[in-house]
């Protein structure tokens, strides 16, 4: 049911045949960067400390409850599927954007240590169950798009950690969400001063 590797010096982690019954995998060491965890479907807990992984499908380990990746130098992290997701701990690692608005059971999140960090994505519709946030060194976090009803929340917490740069709002990306409308149409300017024509 457990399997901890750290430690073991490897350059690559792959399951040749399926292991159902794994439920927690700990592994990790500076010369590891590829991992496949395909044949193990069922992991609910997954642990890495210290590998220079660049890439990493998690997609399909929707039983995932606990996931630790502390200073795994990974650019891009997808949780997205992760619906059980409760625990994310991603600390020093070059992340840029944190896209958690599917992660609806996630009640503690750090991701200090992030220098490249810029924004998180909390926005589910949903009252958040998050007890436990640790966003400290992040220099370059500016934006967490929160629901309307937590954004006090976030907000206070910038607010007590020393962060005053970090902007709270619910414009998730360049789309409003709900109604809104939008204008279209031609715009033209008289660059010869002589009244609006076809040649304008």
């Amino acid at each position: 049911r457990t399997l901890n590797t750290t430690g073991n010096t490897y350059n690559a982690l792959s399951f040749p045949t399926p292991l159902p019954s794994l439920k927690t995998l700990n592994f990790g060491h500076p010369d590891l960067y590829s991992i496949a965890l395909g044949n193990a479907p069922n992991l609910e807990y997954l642990n890495c400390y210290s590998a220079d992984l660049i890439v990493t499908d998690i997609s399909m380990l929707v039983h995932l409850k606990e996931l630790r990746l502390l200073n795994c130098v990974l650019g891009s992290l997808d949780v997205t599927a992760l619906a059980d997701l409760e625990v994310l701990l991603v600390r020093g690692n070059p992340i840029r954007n944190l896209d958690l608005s599917q992660n609806l059971n996630l009640c503690q999140l750090s991701a200090s240590d992030m220098t490249l960090l810029k924004t998180i994505n909390m926005k589910n519709g949903s009252i958040s169950c998050l007890s436990s946030i640790d966003l400290i060194n992040n220099p370059q976090l500016r934006y967490v798009c929160a629901d309307p009803d937590e954004q006090n929340y976030w907000q206070s917490y910038f607010i007590s950690n020393s962060m005053p740069n970090v902007l709270v709002g619910d414009y998730c990306n360049f789309f409003p969400g709900g109604n809104y409308n939008t204008i279209t149409g031609n715009i033209k300017y008289d660059l010869d001063a002589n009244g609006c024509d076809l040649n304008d």
